[in-house]
């Protein structure tokens, strides 16, 4: 009995044993994937920093070429101030003549402005003359009007005159025809010379 203690004592250690060398084991495998991993890393992060300062050069290339053109634009901008200046002096002398003749066409203006101010008068004038003669229009109208009235019923109490003296001629010749006496002539006798 003794015996198979000591036995079963021994075959636990050594189990210990194999499991404390496995733990040591793993560990160490961690390590070293820790390790390799942190390498790659670095070498990542190296090319990443080395294509970064590839890229930085190019952009401080970049740069640089772009202050040469910024300094050409600048001369470029600087010719143009000239020639702008020179087109301002230019502009200046025509706002001059231009002043000039805003002066003369002024005077044109003032000169048909009194013109068209006489012109207006006397158009007011004729106006208020045409008005008057429409305000008198009315009463003559008026008084042609009447005028044909009366000379209408003056020829109409003439026709009636005319009528009524016709009709009387016309009475008195039938008064006279039946006033008239009538002789009777014997058959064979002559007829008196008067009659």
């Amino acid at each position: 009995m003794a015996e198979q203690a000591r036995e079963q004592e021994q075959a636990r250690e050594q189990e210990q044993e194999q499991e404390q060398e496995r733990g040591d084991l793993a560990g160490l495998d961690l390590a070293v994937g820790l390790a390799q991993a942190q390498a790659v890393l670095a070498v990542g992060q190296a090319q990443g920093v080395a294509d970064r300062v590839v890229v930085l050069a190019e952009l401080a290339q970049g740069v640089a070429d772009r202050v040469v053109v910024l300094a050409e634009l600048a001369q470029g901008a600087a010719d143009r101030v000239v020639v702008l200046a020179g087109q301002a002096q230019g502009v200046v002398d025509r706002v001059v003549v231009l002043a000039g003749q805003a002066q003369g066409v002024a005077g044109q203006a003032a000169v048909l402005a009194v013109e068209l101010a006489q012109g207006a008068v006397g158009q007011a004038a004729a106006v208020e003359q045409v008005a008057v003669l429409a305000g008198l229009a009315p009463g003559v109208l008026a008084q042609a009007a009447v005028d044909l009235v009366a000379e209408l019923a003056q020829g109409a109490v003439g026709q009636a005159a005319a009528v009524e003296q016709v009709a009387v001629a016309g009475q008195a010749q039938g008064v006279v025809a039946v006033a008239a006496p009538v002789e009777v002539v014997p058959a064979g006798a002559e007829a008196p010379l008067g009659s």
